[in-house]
């Protein structure tokens, strides 16, 4: 199904919980997080009549989201009820990484298509200040658990007014060594963030210097990073939202964990979902609902405007 703009909408991240074990500085505050009431979570047969109507009107790929996907039980059933449904072609999921080693095997047998995880940096202490956990070994042994399972990887790293370049050079050069594409991806101006000063740009003419062998690579993935290939193969994406906004060619939507469709990340338009499920909808009712909710998609976020128009922490959103 196209948008309004004749935006082909084939992806949709669908969040299954606020809850998240870290307290990142730029998603969520240290304290005084109004978590959503368990009852007014999408229960997961909820999620699943969802996804069974997205492949009527062209959604394909599904990426499971938070607050931290893999602290809400269960999720991995969920995993493998979706991959099972016709027409839905991937499933993948993001994650913070520090509960990945215990939940791996179970994400490998359930039939995840790819695990993102998000390290903002690989030197311990940075780590932790950034999101107040002292969690990194944790994040790297599932990391490497995960790898050693077959378990196709990315790492996302976000690149804020705090960031190191050094740092984030850093983290492209540890992954790559393992053999796992690193995607930088700007911070956003969405709940607490701001809007960041250190952009790709200034990223990437500093991964140049130190790799003069980086080229432009056609490869794209399902969403919006563009990537560049160094001279042994390996690959580096870049998310750049703000600098360089890639809304001509979004391609998704997102499902919050309480049930509402967000066509876009950064505008306060929505549509309750949950609502018509629970009030019993049938599924031409439903199917009119998130069709509807595609099409009216706006045309572009307002970051550039400096204008905050989503106020909502990420993790209440979906990341």
């Amino acid at each position: 199904m196209k948008d309004r703009f004749l935006r082909e909408i084939d992806y949709i991240r669908i969040s299954v919980t606020d809850r998240c074990n870290f307290r990142c500085r730029y998603c969520m505050p240290v304290q005084g997080v109004g978590f959503i009431p368990h009852d007014q979570i999408l229960r997961f047969e909820e999620i699943i009549r969802i996804g069974r109507l997205l492949p009527r009107i062209g959604i394909k790929h599904i990426k499971i989201t938070g607050g931290e996907p893999l602290v809400r039980k269960g999720i991995c059933s969920l995993i493998n009820d979706l991959k099972a449904l016709e027409g839905i072609e991937q499933v993948t999921l993001t994650t913070n990484g520090y509960l990945l080693e215990q939940a791996a095997e179970k994400l490998k047998a359930a039939g995840i298509d790819v695990v993102n995880v998000s390290v903002d940096t690989v030197n311990r202490e940075n780590f932790t200040k950034i999101c107040r956990k002292d969690g990194l070994m944790e994040v790297l042994r599932g990391i490497d658990t995960a790898q050693k399972l077959g378990i196709a990887l990315k790492v996302n790293t976000v690149v804020s007014g705090n960031s190191a370049l050094v740092e984030l050079l850093d983290v492209l050069d540890f992954f790559s060594r393992k053999g796992i594409t690193v995607r930088f991806i700007e911070l956003m101006p969405i709940g607490i963030a701001e809007r960041t000063r250190v952009t790709n740009a200034d990223l990437f003419n500093l991964i140049k210097r130190h790799h003069p062998d980086i080229t432009k690579d056609d490869f794209r993935s399902n969403g919006p990073a563009r990537y560049y290939q160094f001279g042994d193969g390996k690959r580096v994406g870049f998310i750049s939202a703000v600098h360089d906004m890639f809304c001509s060619s979004c391609n998704r939507v997102r499902l919050t964990a309480e049930g509402v469709i967000k066509p876009c990340l950064a505008s306060t338009l929505s549509y309750n979902i949950k609502r018509l499920l629970r009030s019993g909808a049938g599924d031409a009712e439903l199917e009119r609902a998130l069709k509807q909710a595609v099409f009216h998609k706006p045309v572009s976020h307002h970051f550039n405007n400096r204008r905050k128009t989503e106020t909502r922490v990420m993790s209440t959103i979906g990341g």
